[in-house]
Parts: structure tokens; sequence; C-alpha cells
């Protein structure tokens, strides 16, 4: 009896112990938030922004209260590497889904590609969570400058299944883009799509003909997953590996 005692005890001992810490934590994640919103307003050190951004993201889903002070501080924020770590801080603390339209407001106004990248990343990981986006999506690819930016929005566009037909069009149009990347994603998107993408065959076997190695695999690729047109296909698959 007294050895089911002392366990009891300890299990009281413990839970309230775990219950003493979880109130600790709420209460020091609810004055970490009062204090972001007065340093992102106040504090002239962009370092000590970045900081405290970082901190709230590690609380995750707990800290969802700082999203609204981080969605409205984002386009006042003047460093880019603060403008950065606000990204990663929501991605940790909402799902994907529930950025897609967030970003989508930020991804035409920011001028540092890296950080239009990076939202175009986060806006991929929704997957088809992102399809009602598309059009917005599509414009920003016409109108991106930056090719790498141009590769990751291709890729953003590829995570939507089964492929629009509006997508399609867009990927075999970016077969013949200046920038290897943006062929290269382009030839994996349509890939990706499989026998939907059949209209891309003559496109794609174009692309075997020469140029950048890696656009030739992916163009070759790309080929095998579509697995229309055979007869046509596989000469031209042969001899692109008779160049290799």
């Amino acid at each position: 009896m007294k050895k089911n005692s002392l366990i009891s005890g300890l299990f009281g001992i413990f839970f309230l112990l775990t219950l003493c810490f979880s109130v600790q934590a709420q209460s020091s994640l609810s004055e970490l938030i009062q204090r972001l919103e007065a340093t992102l307003q106040e504090e002239l050190n962009p370092e000590v922004r970045k900081k405290i951004v970082e901190r709230v993201g590690k609380f995750g889903p707990e800290a969802e209260d700082a999203v609204p002070i981080l969605l409205d501080h984002f386009e006042k924020e003047s460093s880019a590497e603060v403008r950065m770590s606000i990204i990663a801080s929501l991605s940790q603390i909402l799902p994907p889904v529930l950025l897609v339209f967030p970003f989508l407001e930020f991804l035409p106004k920011e001028i540092e590609p890296e950080i239009r990248k990076k939202i175009a990343e986060e806006i991929g990981k929704a997957e088809n969570g992102a399809r009602e986006a598309v059009p917005l999506l599509i414009k920003q690819f016409k109108e991106e400058l930056n090719g790498d930016v141009r590769a990751t929005l291709l890729w953003t566009l590829s995570q939507i299944q089964p492929t629009p037909k509006e997508l399609i069009t867009l990927f075999i149009d970016a077969l013949v883009d200046s920038e290897n990347d943006v062929k290269e994603n382009a030839a994996w998107a349509l890939g990706k799509s499989g026998e939907l993408a059949e209209e891309a065959v003559p496109s794609l076997m174009e692309l075997l003909k020469g140029g950048n190695k890696h656009v030739r695999s992916n163009a070759a690729w790309a080929l095998g997953k579509i697995k229309k047109n055979a007869t046509i296909v596989v000469p031209a698959l042969i001899e692109a590996l008779k160049d290799e």
C-alpha cells in the first residue's frame, strides 16, 4: 500500500510540475508576442528584430496569435533578412494552405529574388491547396524577371495534380525560356503531368537535339512518363543516348 501511495504521489507531483511548466510557457509566449509587436515597431537594430521573429517561430502553432503581427509588419520591414525570417516563422506557425494567399500578396511586391523564391517554395508546399491561386501564380511567372524564381514557380505549379490544362500550356511555353533551370523544371513538370501532357511531345523531342545535358535528361525522362507516340519517341531517345 505504501508503495502504491508513493507512486501515486509521484505521479501527482509530476502532473503538477507539468501543469506549472505549461502555464509558465503560455505566459512566456504571451509576453514574447507582446514584445514582438513593440520590437518590430520600435527597434532600430535589424538583428534584434530578426532574433525575436525567429524565437516566436520556434513555438510553432502555439504562436498563432503572432500571425497578424507578422503579416502586418512584413511589407513595412526594411531588412531583407528580417523579411526572410518572417516568411520562415509564419511557415512554422501555420500550415501551408493557410499561407497561400497572404504569401501571394507579398510575392509581386518583394524586391529581393531570394525572398520571392522562398515565398514560391512555401506556396508549393500547399500542393493542391494552391489550386485556386493558379491564375495569380501564372501571372507572376510571366512577369518574373529572375530565372531562378521562374524555375521555382514552375516547381510550385507542378505540385498541383492532376495538372490543369492552362499549366500544360505554360510548361510547354517555358521549354524555350532563356534560362536552362527554367527549361529543366518545365520538362520535369510535363513529365509529372504524364499522359495529360501528350501535346508536349514535339517540343520535348526538340530539346533532345542539343543544349544543356540536364535539360536533355529531363526532356527524355518526361517523354518516358508521357508514354505516347512510342514509335516516334523511342528512336529519338536512342539518338539522345548516343549523344551522351
